[in-house]
């Protein structure tokens, strides 16, 4: 295009050089104006077109940018998300090994309370079992068997404050659904009690055989202090007559605390086709007026100078070695008949021989003292209404 218009320029003006004429030189200029305007409008063409591509590319860069921009952002969620995956998985182990540790300190705590509170079957302090025993409520783990360990032992607690302390913190909820342990612990401690009390009377037994054989100047002379020094037991010096006395004693104030408990339990209505096994429980000093005990298992129980208006007593499941001493079970309101034809015969008003407690008493001669818990026989009341 360009070559041919050059020609024609050139041609025009060797035709217009070739004449002289005026004529031919106007129509030479015409021409070259003429190439000159085809010339102009080649390059706009050639212009428009690179106007064209370039809005194309524009064009095109605006769709490919946010593209671009958008792909740049997924690698970049890409790249977090798998720091934070990694990072999470480092936390995830940092926990579990953190979790294995305190499981293992829990696991060693557990150990140790098991060992100490019932490895053995002799006296345990309440106090140093709640310090043991609080830590292990607190897991997750452990707070169930923190509470059942402490039911298994707490009859064996001779502290009086440490068991009340380790009592109320163990049954939080006092209630029928909580009966059943408060009963093992009540049975337990009449365990107990009669264990101590056997071991007081043997040893002082042991005690006055002892000192009959040394004479009664010896036992003037030696006293208390003397023979405790030989027992070699680890209660200060005392004698083993005045460590049992004081384990039993501590056993009744115990069982005088849970008692009301029970009491209070026992008046709340009963979940229906439930049993009460109150076999081997000793209940001492307390008001059982208004209770329930209908369908209750009394074998071997102790119900000692209580309270009883209005008692439930009938259909008894059983009532086998019972014990009434000072308490007027013929007050209570209703009586399983079986149980009347026994106590009438043998525990109307009182029994002739009561019950009695130990104490200690500062006499050279006799460490041992026995004082009776009843008061003076009640007058006869009217009779209760019998099943």
């Amino acid at each position: 295009m360009e070559e041919t218009l050059l020609r024609l320029r050139q041609e025009a003006a060797a035709l217009a050089g070739e004449s002289k004429r005026i004529e031919d030189y106007k129509s030479a200029a015409d021409t070259w104006k003429a190439v000159a305007e085809a010339w102009k409008a080649q390059r706009d063409a050639e212009n428009q077109q690179r106007l064209i591509r370039f809005e194309g590319l524009k064009s095109f860069a605006t769709f490919v940018v946010p593209f671009l921009t958008l792909l740049t952002l997924l690698v970049t969620i890409w790249l977090q998300r798998d720091a934070t995956l990694i990072q999470r998985d480092t936390a995830r182990l940092q926990a579990e090994q953190v979790k294995a540790t305190i499981e293992a300190n829990e696991d060693i705590q557990w150990r140790e309370a098991v060992k100490a509170l019932a490895g053995s079957q002799s006296v345990i302090s309440g106090l140093a079992a709640q310090e043991m025993l609080k830590p292990l409520r607190e897991t997750k783990r452990y707070h169930d068997k923190a509470d059942e360990l402490a039911i298994a032992v707490m009859g064996r607690v001779s502290d009086e404050e440490g068991f009340r302390d380790l009592f109320d913190s163990t049954f939080r909820q006092q209630d029928w659904s909580t009966v059943a342990g408060m009963l093992i612990v009540a049975r337990t401690l009449a365990a107990s009690y009669h264990a101590a009390a056997d071991a007081a009377k043997e040893a002082e037994r042991q005690e006055r055989s002892a000192r009959l054989q040394r004479g009664f100047m010896t036992a003037a002379i030696g006293g208390v202090e003397a023979t405790g020094s030989k027992s070699g037991n680890s209660w200060g010096g005392l004698p083993p007559a005045f460590v049992s006395i004081g384990a039993a004693n501590a056993y009744v104030a115990e069982m005088r605390y849970v008692c009301p408990k029970l009491a209070a339990i026992l008046r709340l209505p009963r979940p229906q086709k439930m049993d009460l096994d109150l076999s081997g429980v000793m209940l001492l000093d307390c008001d059982l007026s208004g209770t329930n005990l209908s369908r209750a298992d009394l074998t071997g129980a102790q119900i000692q100078a209580s309270r009883f208006e209005e008692v439930d007593l009938s259909d008894l499941r059983g009532f086998k070695d019972s014990k009434w001493p000072s308490t007027p079970w013929w007050r209570a309101g209703r009586i399983d008949t079986r149980l009347l034809a026994l106590l009438s015969k043998s525990s109307y008003p009182y029994p002739l021989a009561p019950m009695r407690t130990m104490e200690t008493t500062s006499r050279r001669r006799s460490p041992i003292q026995l004082t009776s818990l009843a008061s003076a026989p009640p007058t006869r009341q009217a009779a209760p209404r019998f099943l």
